[in-house]
């Protein structure tokens, strides 16, 4: 039996020994402790999300052409829809770091080095 299947089968064996009273505020906790753990996930893919690889290798070629003078009107708006998309995409992605810091007790600092520990600090 693996580690998580043990913990989960201790943890029922406890909550069918509470008494009703006791058993009212497990379920109470249990639900506040799931409701947590979906809202830091729903914040960890905020963070998690990017461009699909088709549209970043777009993107990459549109910047490059773009540093050459050689894009067309129609492609200058596509780049600047991709550009749009990725600042509104950082804002919200410095917005979930910035929540998860707060839920977790850390400094926004603190969090995003724990997120991306071989990157360069930011102050």
């Amino acid at each position: 039996m693996s580690v998580a299947m043990e913990k989960r089968s201790k943890a029922i064996e406890l909550v069918t020994k509470f008494p009703p009273e006791v058993l009212d505020k497990a379920v109470e906790l249990l639900e506040a402790l799931q409701a947590q753990f979906e809202r830091e996930t729903a914040l960890l893919q905020i963070i998690d999300r990017a461009l699909p690889p088709e549209d970043q290798q777009k993107l990459d070629c549109l910047r490059e052409r773009c540093e050459w003078d050689n894009l067309t009107e129609s492609e200058y708006q596509e780049l600047l829809a991709y550009e749009d998309w990725l600042e509104n995409q950082n804002v919200a992605r410095l917005e979930a770091i910035i929540q998860l810091a707060e839920i977790k007790n850390m400094t926004w600092q603190a969090f995003y080095q724990k997120l991306t520990p071989s990157e360069e600090s930011i102050n």
